[in-house]
């Protein structure tokens, strides 16, 4: 889908159609309704959907809030960059009589780094887009599998891994600790190994990456 608006107005499966989804016609509600129900994406990590004033809907601006947020991955020590003076095989435009302007270039790569990321879920915000515990389970099942299937001449296949992915499954909606407590009992040491502290009634499930 080359916008927001062309996704919406998509005929079924990929889209809601013209008439189903169009937030002048219909309350904001029921649009933010009709778009976590038709799309993973939507009611897991949210959307805005802004329509500019040459389109049918003017001025209508929808901003969903998702229940799961996945913060970035930083280093646990500071990285060694390495770069590669590479050079183009063919000119983008012109007759191949003259080298154009990016013909040399710089390619840059991490030769080794371990990163962490942390995240939560949100369960009041799911209630709102109906994100639901099987939504959970299918983010749960992806995260040790995330880079399978990414590869880029910078980042080869089999060059980026997970090595685990820590769980920790509150017995409420409030959560039995705050999302910083939880997260600070994870140690992760340069050599890839971790410590793990399990607070009282809140057991991590340890799972190893794909």
């Amino acid at each position: 889908m080359t916008s927001l608006q062309n996704r919406a107005y998509a005929e079924s499966p990929i889209g809601l159609g013209k008439k189903t989804f169009n937030p002048k016609e219909n309350s904001k509600d029921k649009a933010t309704e009709l778009a976590c129900k038709q799309w993973f994406d939507v009611r897991a990590f949210g959307q805005v959907f802004a329509f500019g004033k040459e389109s049918d809907a003017a001025g209508v601006s929808i901003a969903i809030r998702g229940p799961v947020t996945i913060q970035s991955a930083f280093s646990i020590e500071p990285v060694s960059i390495t770069s590669t003076q590479i050079t183009k095989s063919v000119n983008s435009e012109g007759d191949g009589t003259k080298k154009s302007s990016d013909t040399m270039g710089m390619k840059h790569r991490v030769d080794h780094a371990i990163y962490v990321a942390y995240g939560a879920m949100t369960p009041q915000l799911a209630d709102k887009t109906g994100f639901s515990d099987t939504d959970a389970e299918a983010i749960k099942a992806i995260l040790p599998k995330l880079f399978e299937g990414d590869a880029s001449s910078a980042r080869p296949e089999g060059s980026m891994a997970i090595s685990k992915v820590i769980w920790w499954q509150h017995n409420s909606k409030a959560g039995q600790y705050s999302s910083a407590k939880v997260h600070a009992t994870l140690k992760v040491n340069p050599d890839g190994d971790y410590d793990l502290t399990q607070l009282d009634g809140l057991k991590p499930e340890e799972i190893s990456g794909f």
